[in-house]
């Protein structure tokens, strides 16, 4: 993560006018064992379609639907949820390559076709003796490649502490601009308690940016077939009909980002 924001500058984003070329560049360091002692060996691919596109201030991404990763209630979910890979008791402040590998049963199990992302979870009540862990005894904390942000009234942004998820460089963007956007932010744990009363979802990657979430499924059941029903713990609420509707978060935040791309020259 390091390296790849100090080499951002000059290698992520070129920024010509309202246009720019996406690089996605990754960097890898391992231990290296030579003649001279103990060193890092540093590798780095780039790759890039080098096509140009629009910066536009007004946010493309659809509001999508995400599923919490957890064993539905007539399995043992004591004993596979701990099975589940999880990134929070695995050095979560670190990117490492083998999440990728780790991440599959939980791509494999929940991320369907109409699911945009999957949200890790942290059970904070162990000592429940249902089937399944109760709703109320989960935190959520960032999904398989995203950061996640919830919008409580009064214009509040909560955001898990990066001791227990990846830091991510836009979830650092959105920390540094919600005060000038009118938003406080609130690092802490995000607790399903407080469901009716969020105004907004919405998750942060360095694809793209910042994307709306529509639903958060929960799975309630396994069929036979080894698939699962799922049910709604939260939805976005219905936008009031007005002639001028208040611009959300999701809005104001994107905008901000890239207005400020626009003007350093970078991104």
């Amino acid at each position: 993560e390091a390296a790849f924001l100090n080499a951002s500058p000059h290698l992520t984003v070129g920024i010509k006018e309202r246009g720019y070329v996406g690089v996605m560049l990754t960097v890898l360091w391992t231990p290296e064992i030579t003649a001279a002692g103990v060193g890092i060996k540093v590798s780095a691919h780039a790759c890039s379609t080098m096509k140009p596109s629009e910066l536009t201030p007004n946010n493309p991404n659809s509001p999508i639907d995400v599923v919490i990763g957890c064993i539905p209630a007539n399995k043992n979910w004591k004993q596979l949820t701990r099975q589940l890979p999880n990134r929070y008791d695995n050095h979560p402040q670190a990117k490492l390559s083998s999440w990728c590998r780790r991440r599959r049963p939980l791509e494999e199990n929940f991320k369907k076709e109409n699911i945009g992302d999957v949200i890790l979870t942290k059970v904070i009540d162990s000592s429940s003796t249902k089937e399944s862990p109760p709703l109320q005894s989960l935190e959520l904390l960032e999904g398989l490649t995203s950061n996640m942000f919830v919008v409580y009234p009064r214009k509040v942004l909560q955001t898990p502490p990066s001791s227990l998820v990846l830091g991510g460089y836009v979830r650092q963007l959105i920390l540094d601009c919600a005060e000038e956007c009118g938003y406080t932010v609130e690092i802490a744990p995000i607790s399903l308690k407080d469901t009716a009363i969020w105004k907004g979802v919405f998750l942060t990657s360095s694809i793209k940016l910042i994307i709306p979430v529509h639903k958060i499924l929960f799975p309630s059941s396994i069929c036979d077939d080894g698939s699962y029903q799922t049910d709604i713990v939260w939805r976005e609420p219905t936008p009031k009909l007005t002639e001028n509707p208040a611009p959300t978060a999701c809005d104001l935040l994107y905008k901000k980002i890239i207005m400020e791309a626009l003007k350093n020259k970078k991104l």
